[in-house]
């Protein structure tokens, strides 16, 4: 394919213009509808005082599909109508496209659709159905690509406007459009064309399908993808097996020459595409009348635009369906074949869930463009090894991969046996292990809870057993259906107000003050259960509902904490705990501080509590939000210290106000030197970071007598009070 810069495209368009009658007095209707203001300034700036073929431009505009329906209503001969997908919602872009074709009747009018969500395309049967002229994502259309596609849109307009008074032969290529673009695949599109000129004349027509790809600057290796009966035999052959030099001449003339050949019986027509160029030979019993040559040409130049939207679709599909990775099936469609499929001889098949063991490390050591290899070369092992029209494999991404298929053909134990040798990584040999979970259909009664299974089994499996597997049991049955009742009931909770606060007071060493308070939320549910936090907690984390939870956590522990103030207490500060999540949403530095504002909390009184495992698994990421969260004014401490793997370097950077000892150290004080030990090379390390120390669990005083002569600054545990509800904190407070 010919390479152009955008300044070359340019030139083309211009000098072809240039070509054209000037009619200043003419001009193309353009309508814009876009919900966005600075969309409509944008393209108006890109066109501004642009003439094309010979008449200027005149936009018309719109922000909403009603107010589309409008302006299509009042004004007639709009030209081109550039369409924003989504608008008021995801489907009125594609709607209004229905009321232009159905009810308004518009089939002259071309339409472009634009989106800036590229995740997000219509669906093959809207294109097919509705005669979308083009589609781009707004960041493709730079002013050039603009230009372009309304030059080809126009031009289409002007062709169909041309052969207005021949409805019939318009009926018959908007039908053979739809036609042709519901055909999955080229060849199928292709014979589908034969179809199509068969049924515009009637006389019998008979021909051949050649194509060759645009890269291709030769005639070499022409192939011929669809025939007439005569040709039927040369489907999938070279076009130099034909044996008929003229009409391989005639072919070859059109592909070079990138138009159509019409002779007096016979004719090549050529479809210009962007991803491959097409010619059909068609010989006709009778001459061609002229009209029906204006006809061909008309539809030579609508199915170009059908073979670039076939080819757009196509490419849709494999991003929707296909990992890019590694070419297999991904998530999208193992979980949409995997649901169709799931009764068909449940009893003998089980899904297993494949996860690399320690790929985040293995990124780390050899850089990410290695990694990809790895799973390259993994997913391809599999394929190779496994996959059959009895046999799916996916990746359901990052490193977790899918099997499903009969028990006999993917054995666990065969599936190690394959990764016993090294993976090939270009010049490299890198062995991996593999943990997986195992589903036994049988024993799951549809496909979701097949697929949570699998999951269940291979969290259990790296749990316990990693580098092997885990198949599901019942006794995991049980307790994956106590989660999911967890969950359902979660969903509820907090409207129920079945959550609340409880506090545990913090302690001055030194002076045994009351210094602060750590917020803990508890649950009882409408039955009266308890439920503890380390139940519920990691429920919330996976199913997202921990972003609600600790927005209500953090706003009642404010709410209560200006309360205490108010009632006396204003030394004391109060620490609250958030998740992976909720420090992981843009929005969470300004939420916290605008709940200060709303409850009138100086931010000083505030701690932040972030767990020394959690701040270790993204630390520049961390160390931004902790430099975000000392802006707003609040404390930031890092929980279960000792327990993770942080590094003094990494403390250094970290702005942190205090770290607290974990529980488990401070339990084995009088039993075990080495916690002893522990606890006061934290303390030693605290110092020389000007850090506050506080330590977690005291429930003795030998625990509390060996921090203070420690120099630990201050603690918390039932050595001092028990977590307590708002009203009994205030009575403990008072005594």
């Amino acid at each position: 394919m010919t390479d152009y810069d955008e300044d070359d495209l340019l030139e083309i368009i211009e000098d072809d213009e240039a070509d054209q009658q000037k009619s200043p007095e003419l001009f193309w209707k353009i309508l814009i509808i876009d919900d966005d203001e600075e969309v409509h300034r944008a393209t108006l700036f890109a066109l501004n005082k642009t003439e094309l073929l010979g008449r200027s431009l005149k936009m018309l505009h719109a922000y909403s599909a009603a107010e589309a329906r409008n302006v299509l209503s009042a004004e007639e001969d709009v030209a081109v109508i550039l369409l924003d997908v989504v608008m008021e919602h995801n489907e009125a872009g594609l709607e209004l496209v229905s009321v232009i074709r159905d009810k308004l009747k518009l089939d002259e009018v071309r339409i472009i659709l634009r989106t800036g969500q590229p995740g997000y395309a219509p669906e093959t049967e809207v294109i097919t159905e509705y005669d979308i002229n083009d589609y781009r994502s707004k960041s493709e259309l730079t002013q050039t690509r603009l230009v372009t596609s309304l030059v080809s849109a126009l031009r289409s307009y002007q062709q169909i406007k041309t052969i207005s008074n021949s409805r019939k032969g318009l009926a018959q290529i908007i039908e053979a459009t739809s036609d042709l673009l519901s055909r999955n695949g080229l060849n199928h599109f292709a014979s589908g064309i034969i179809t199509q000129l068969s049924s515009f004349f009637s006389m019998s027509l008979d021909g051949l399908i050649a194509v060759r790809r645009q890269e291709n600057e030769t005639t070499d290796h022409i192939k011929i993808i669809a025939a007439g009966d005569r040709y039927q035999n040369l489907i999938n052959h070279e076009l130099n097996e034909l044996h008929d030099n003229h009409i391989e001449k005639l072919i070859q003339q059109a592909l070079l020459s990138g138009q159509s050949v019409m002779e007096k019986h016979e004719a090549v027509l050529y479809f210009a595409g962007k991803e491959q160029s097409i010619a059909a030979y068609v010989t006709a019993d009778g001459e061609i009348p002229r009209p029906e040559q204006d006809i061909l040409h008309l539809f030579c130049q609508n199915i170009g635009m059908c073979s670039d939207n076939l080819a757009l679709v196509d490419h849709l599909h494999d991003q929707i369906y296909i990992d890019q990775t590694t070419g297999l099936s991904n998530r999208n469609q193992f979980v949409e074949n995997f649901q169709k499929n799931f009764e068909k001889d449940k009893v003998s098949k089980s899904l297993i869930v494949i996860n690399i063991d320690h790929f985040n490390s293995i990124v780390e050591t050899i850089g990410a463009r290695r990694s990809s290899q790895i799973l390259q070369s993994f997913g391809q092992r599999l394929a190779e090894k496994f996959q059959s029209d009895e046999v799916a494999v996916a990746r359901l991404g990052g490193d977790i991969f899918s099997m499903v298929g009969p028990d006999e053909a993917i054995d666990p134990v065969k599936i190690q046996d394959i990764f016993e040798s090294p993976l090939p990584v270009g010049d490299m040999s890198i062995p991996v292990s593999i943990t997986m979970g195992v589903a036994p259909l049988s024993k799951t009664d549809d496909y979701v809870t097949a697929i949570s299974a699998a999951y269940s089994a291979l969290k259990k499996a790296k749990f316990h057993h990693r580098g092997g597997y885990y198949t599901y049991s019942e006794e995991m049955s049980q307790d994956l259906t106590q989660r999911v009742n967890i969950l359902n009931s979660l969903r509820d909770a907090l409207k129920a107000d079945e959550f609340y606060l409880v506090y545990q007071p913090q302690l001055d060493l030194k002076t045994d003050k009351v210094i602060g308070l750590e917020t803990l939320i508890r649950w009882v549910n409408n039955k009266g259960e308890f439920i503890a936090p380390s139940v519920f907690i990691p429920i919330a984390e996976n199913s997202g509902m921990i972003q609600a939870i600790g927005r209500w956590v953090f706003e009642n522990s404010c709410k209560n904490l200006a309360r205490l103030h108010q009632q006396g207490f204003e030394d004391i500060s109060i620490s609250v705990n958030v998740s992976a999540a909720q420090l992981k949403d843009p929005k969470f530095i300004s939420f916290v501080e605008s709940t200060l504002q709303a409850f009138n909390v100086e931010a000083r009184y505030v701690d932040i509590e972030i767990t020394e495992t959690l701040a270790m698994e993204d630390i520049e990421y961390c160390i931004s939000i902790i430099d975000g969260l000392k802006q707003v004014g609040v404390h930031v401490s890092l929980d279960d210290f000792g327990t993770g793997y942080s590094s003094l370097a990494y403390l250094q950077r970290m702005n942190l106000d205090r770290i607290k000892v974990d529980r488990s150290f401070v339990m084995q004080i009088g039993q075990s030197l080495t916690s002893e030990r522990i606890i006061r090379s934290i303390i030693n390390l605290g110092k020389q970071l000007e850090l506050d120390i506080l330590a977690e669990g005291i429930e003795t005083a030998d625990q509390e007598s060996f921090l203070k002569n420690v120099n630990c600054d201050s603690a918390q545990g039932y050595r001092f009070a028990k977590p307590m509800d708002y009203e009994s904190l205030l009575q403990w407070l008072n005594k």
